[in-house]
């Protein structure tokens, strides 16, 4: 995707934040467009269609580039919130890692799995092997090792 011109920021500008309930400064404001099945909000955006609360965060942010790959998450765990203050940009993992953090991440691992992983050595080669095995993605079972997930659990 190529970055926008100032022209097509500002038309989007006037066509995306009516769509949006800005309530108090520290509240969710609800996406009031289109939706997925998932809860989140969607909108055309110059090129193609976007997240609502991804739009929000670049128009708010000029410096982050449109075509920026990383996840846009929210503080406040409301998909349909478009409020600046309630969104941050992170990585991948540090998205999984949020998602378990606030218990919405359901996990295919049990204890003796998690131990299992533990127990492998860190290699990219050996993390992939046991995303493989237990149907998780390598970024998980870094995680899992770093003890970033289930905490709990003693070796």
């Amino acid at each position: 995707m190529r970055e926008w011109t100032d022209a097509e920021r500002a038309k989007l500008e006037r066509r995306f934040w009516p769509r949006v309930e800005r309530l108090g400064a520290n509240q969710c404001w609800p996406w009031k467009g289109a939706m997925r099945q998932d809860g989140y909000g969607v909108a055309w955006a110059v090129d193609r269609l976007m997240n609502a609360h991804r739009l929000a965060y670049i128009l708010t942010h000029p410096e982050y580039p449109p075509n920026k790959r990383s996840h846009i998450c929210h503080s406040c765990d409301n998909p349909r919130c478009c409020n600046p203050k309630h969104l941050w940009d992170g990585r991948p993992l540090e998205n999984i890692i949020d998602a378990a953090t606030k218990g919405r991440l359901n996990t295919k691992l049990t204890p003796d799995a998690v131990r299992d992983i533990r127990s492998r050595p860190t290699t990219p080669q050996a993390k992939a092997e046991c995303a493989k095995r237990y149907g998780v993605h390598p970024d998980y079972v870094a995680a899992v090792q770093q003890r970033k997930y289930w905490k709990h659990l003693p070796d």
